[in-house]
Parts: structure tokens; sequence; C-alpha cells
């Protein structure tokens, strides 16, 4: 079976649909809830680890994105497919997103900085492609 129809076979559960760190909230340093559940979805639960996953490499770099995923697990078979769903979001989308991340405490964001860090998650996602 190809790559991206095994991807999308995978057991469906309920899914966030933008899990982002910006949609977690913390007390004390425990996970206390998950905000914004307006395009709540059925989906592979790796679609919104490989959500998260980019979103982190993009908005924090590469080292947070694999620390996510240490903490998470590392059943990560399929989450390339699901990175570059997310990363054509990115693509699209980055400018508009730029002063919500400068609001949420990432003022060194730039354009510059952001195309880098897509190409970079693209190109590492493509890499474990299977």
């Amino acid at each position: 079976m190809p790559a991206v129809g095994r991807a999308l076979r995978r057991q469906h559960v309920l899914c966030h649909g933008d899990f982002n760190a910006g949609n977690v909230l913390w007390s004390r340093y425990e996970l206390s809830g998950v905000v914004d559940w307006e395009t709540a979805e059925s989906a592979p639960p790796a679609a919104d680890v490989g959500a998260c996953r980019f979103d982190l490499a993009v908005t924090s770099g590469p080292a947070a994105a694999e620390a996510f995923l240490e903490g998470y697990g590392r059943d990560d078979r399929d989450l390339w497919f699901w990175e570059l769903l997310a990363g054509l979001k990115f693509i699209s989308l980055f400018r508009e997103w730029l002063p919500i991340w400068h609001r949420f405490g990432l003022p060194d964001l730039d354009a510059r900085t952001v195309r880098r860090r897509i190409q970079v998650a693209v190109a590492d996602s493509l890499r474990r492609a299977e």
C-alpha cells in the first residue's frame, strides 16, 4: 500500500485540527487544558502530532520540534505526511500569522526566518517519507 494511503487509513480519533503550543494551557508546569476546538475533526492521532511538530519547528526551531516528539512518543512512521500537510498551510498563511506570533511573545520571527525554517522542516519531513 502506498505510504499516503497508509497514513490516511490509520484508526481515526477525535483530533483538535489546529493543535499547537498556542492552544495549550499550563498551570504549575502541568497541562491544564487545550482550547480552540473549532476545527476538531476525526483523523489519525498523527494528524495533530504532525501539525504541532511542524508548528514548533517553524516557531521555535527544530530542537523544540524534536523535544516535543520525544515527550509525546516515537511512533512517527506517518508524521512526515501530516507535517507536509501542515507545511502547506504555513506556506500560504505565515505572513498573516507573523503579527499573531509577535503578540504571543515571538518577536524575533520575521518572514526570512520563517521561510528558512519552513524549508528545513519540509526537507526533514521529505527525508523521513517512506
